[in-house]
């Protein structure tokens, strides 16, 4: 695992590469089997101490920034900030792939809504009939990355993606 502690615009002090890294040590200790690189920048902008830290580790990078008055302080804050974000990304490691998932979000309140590990939000769309020409027109004047419409030409309901530059997938059902 590698740590570096960067100066930008100010005099390193040991006293302060001392807090860091003991700081730093704490995350180190509690996730080392997720990380691989921990990158520190401490910059001093007119009278602002940023903190930068970036995490790198398997299959992650994660980054925060804070700035304050003190250049302790925001140290402290982008620490306490990258381990709120360590900690979710853990937890979310901890749930097998596969796993059953519970309960529908439709529309709950909030306080339920915590409780469920997923939201699922609904929209409803007026199926025009249309060909596949008028449905790239449309997709194109309305600026949106798909579009769901009735085959002008086989009934049936389709959706237009939009996969790049003048590139579009048309998925289409396929009856047995």
């Amino acid at each position: 695992m590698q740590l570096n502690i960067t100066f930008r615009h100010m005099e390193p002090s040991e006293a302060m590469k001392n807090y860091a890294e003991r700081k730093l040590n704490r995350i180190i200790k509690r996730y080392s089997r997720n990380i691989i690189e921990l990158l520190l920048v401490l910059s001093m902008e007119k009278h602002r101490n940023i903190a930068e830290l970036i995490v790198k580790g398997r299959n992650m990078s994660l980054s925060s920034q804070e700035q304050t008055d003190d250049m302790f302080k925001s140290i402290d804050a982008v620490i306490d900030k990258i381990e709120r974000q360590l900690k979710k990304f853990k937890e979310k490691i901890r749930e097998p792939k596969g796993a059953p998932l519970e309960g529908i979000s439709t529309g709950q309140p909030a306080e339920e809504a915590e409780n469920i590990p997923y939201r699922i939000f609904q929209r409803k769309y007026e199926l025009k009939p249309m060909s596949i020409d008028e449905a790239v027109l449309n997709l194109n004047i309305k600026g949106d990355d798909f579009i769901i419409f009735t085959n002008s030409n086989s009934n049936m309901v389709n959706l237009l993606r939009k996969v790049g530059d003048n590139t579009y997938e048309l998925i289409e059902p396929e009856l047995f």
